[in-house]
């Protein structure tokens, strides 16, 4: 499944195409998105540009909508935490799905303002991470509804507490994956090492040390993707070290894993690329190209 501001399809990977569902834009009454979450109860979360936040079942049956602001305007990105609360982050400000009156409830944010929200993160250990902009990481207190900085630990000099943070990723041994703006790659250790590693460097193909990392995927063999605005794929092992770049043309915004060797990758000018790692041959959907 592919999300877009032209529609949400499907991808026939084999032949290169795709097909739009246009049952979801006709429920939805509009063609331009930019979230799909399925949760643990098989409903299907979709954020809209201009109409809000859709809840279908899997036959794409209508259940609700909410908006998040005085008119309807763009939602964000919906999640689930580890209690399997459907959480949602729209308009500036955090949200939780009350169940039971089929509401949502704001989340209390102590600093006051409303809040730049570029990614949310369930962690193995139970936390439920946010990567704001200019507020470094919070995190849910689920008890007291609100949130909080996370209780992470920064080597001295690398603090990045009030820092913009674009994409969240946890590793194999729970360490936490920062893709930062204009400070490249941070890894926070897991609390359970004995020694915080963090690693902070230019990760853009260019080398210019000022491109923001909008994503970080991690593939089945434990090595990570991080997607940049300059329009670099960059392949990295645990330890930070650049396994191979690979230019893409276009800024990055999303990676999936495909078979046979293959990355998708999803792009603001040239929709979804296909990359062979190994060749490092890049084909585009031609459907999608532009979206």
């Amino acid at each position: 499944i592919v999300v877009s501001r032209i529609g949400i399809f499907k991808v026939d990977p084999e032949n290169m195409a795709a097909v739009q569902i246009n049952e979801i834009t006709e429920i939805c009454g509009t063609s331009s998105f930019n979230d799909v979450f399925e949760d643990t109860h098989g409903r299907l979360w979709i954020s809209s540009q201009d109409k809000g936040l859709f809840c279908l079942d899997r036959g794409y049956v209508k259940q609700s909508q909410y908006n998040f602001g005085e008119k309807w305007e763009t939602a964000g990105i919906t999640r689930q935490n580890s209690l399997g609360v459907i959480i949602h982050a729209g308009q500036g400000k955090v949200w939780m799905f009350d169940e039971v009156h089929k509401r949502f409830i704001r989340a209390r944010f102590d600093d006051g303002g409303e809040l730049g929200i570029y990614d949310m993160l369930r962690s193995a250990d139970g936390n439920f991470y946010i990567a704001t902009d200019g507020h470094g990481i919070l995190k849910i207190n689920e008890e007291e509804n609100c949130l909080e900085k996370a209780d992470l630990k920064y080597p001295d000099g690398m603090d990045l507490t009030d820092a913009s943070i674009l994409s969240l990723m946890e590793d194999r041994n729970g360490s936490l994956w920062c893709g930062c703006t204009n400070r490249g790659l941070a890894m926070i250790a897991s609390s359970n090492d004995e020694e915080t590693f963090i690693f902070i460097e230019s990760i853009s193909g260019s080398a210019t040390g000022d491109s923001h990392i909008n994503d970080i995927y991690k593939d089945k063999e434990e090595t990570l993707w991080c997607g940049t605005d300059d329009g670099y794929a960059i392949r990295t092992d645990l330890s930070g070290k650049t396994i191979r770049s690979y230019s893409i043309g276009s800024d990055i915004t999303c990676f999936q894993e495909g078979t046979g060797g293959k990355i998708w990758i999803g792009t603001i000018s040239h929709g979804l690329v296909e990359l062979d790692v190994l060749s490092g041959k890049k084909t585009i959907v031609p459907e999608l190209k532009g979206m």
